[in-house]
């Protein structure tokens, strides 16, 4: 999942390698293949009170070879600096 700046958005680290481009973007612009701006709803969760959880969910493409965006849901808190996630695939 995705570590951005709590304040930049710039995405710092992605466990995802079919998403390695995504390093150093605003996270606020990623839309997903449906239109949904779901960068905007991460950052926002990243905003909120340390420890406070928020979920989002999007579509997005699954780690390995099939590039089909599927649906995921990335559960979202503030660590110090850093806005922190885990997300699963459904």
């Amino acid at each position: 999942m995705k570590l951005p700046a709590a304040s930049d958005g710039k995405i710092v680290a992605i466990g995802n390698p079919n998403a390695k481009q995504l390093l150093g973007q605003d996270q606020r612009t990623l839309k997903d293949p449906t239109g949904k701006t779901f960068g905007l709803d991460l950052y926002a969760a990243g905003q909120k009170k340390e420890g406070q959880i928020t979920e989002v969910r999007y579509m997005f493409v699954r780690p390995g070879p099939d590039t089909k965006p599927v649906p995921k849901v990335s559960l979202v808190t503030r660590v110090g600096d850093l806005a922190c996630g885990v997300g699963y695939y459904k």
